[in-house]
């Protein structure tokens, strides 16, 4: 699996529901907020592994938050 870059543009906490969009494929994935290790904010830039339409393992390269999605 490839690690992509993209940007937290959606993160809503009450459903437990994030995405983030991959600008080079024009895609959005989302992630669980829950399963987040550290506080994640919209618009934060992050690198991440897509499994089953699921972005996993989000890291964030802009800040210093780190969020790890796990399994679905």
């Amino acid at each position: 699996m490839k690690n992509r870059t993209g940007e937290i543009i959606r993160l809503n906490e009450i459903l437990g529901v994030g995405y983030v969009r991959d600008p080079q494929a024009r895609e959005l994935f989302p992630f669980r907020v829950a399963e987040t290790v550290r506080p994640i904010r919209e618009g934060d830039s992050v690198t991440f592994v897509v499994e089953r339409d699921w972005a996993r393992s989000l890291m964030v390269v802009r800040g210093e938050a780190l969020a790890h999605a796990a399994h679905a």
